[in-house]
């Protein structure tokens, strides 16, 4: 293979053998690319890690180290249709959080527009950009 110096988006899934999110995440800061949104991503909790206390942990992780706007939220490969209330659970975590964050004067109230609009991006939006569907 020539090798040509590009460098495709990776999305790193989160399982039970790859747990620690904080150690991952602030390395994978040092790989994004001006033009590429969320270039190299820590992937949402999965497998046994996708319940709350891993939801949680992965979403807490995002936050900290600046990449949860970035996110392309919950995934996954799933054909079982009793997988998808994940996704609504995955959501609504998110925005329990984020609303914490609110409530606790760590975002600015008037800067809800903002807010919004990152939870869309995380929801749907990044996702539809960074695959390309």
């Amino acid at each position: 293979m020539k090798h040509t110096g590009t460098f495709h988006k990776i999305q790193m899934i989160n399982s039970t053998f790859f747990n620690d999110f904080s150690s991952y995440a602030s390395q994978f800061v040092c790989f994004q690319k001006e033009g590429v949104k969320g270039r190299v991503q820590v992937g949402t909790a999965w497998w046994f890690l996708d319940q709350q206390d891993g939801m949680r942990q992965n979403l807490e992780t995002l936050m900290q180290v600046g990449l949860i706007a970035q996110s392309v939220g919950m995934l996954t490969d799933s054909r079982s249709f009793l997988a998808y209330p994940r996704h609504e659970y995955y959501r609504r975590l998110l925005c329990q959080m984020l609303g914490n964050l609110v409530e606790s004067g760590q975002y600015p109230v008037e800067e809800l527009d903002t807010l919004g609009k990152i939870v869309e991006d995380i929801c749907y939006n990044n996702a539809k950009e960074y695959f390309g569907f």
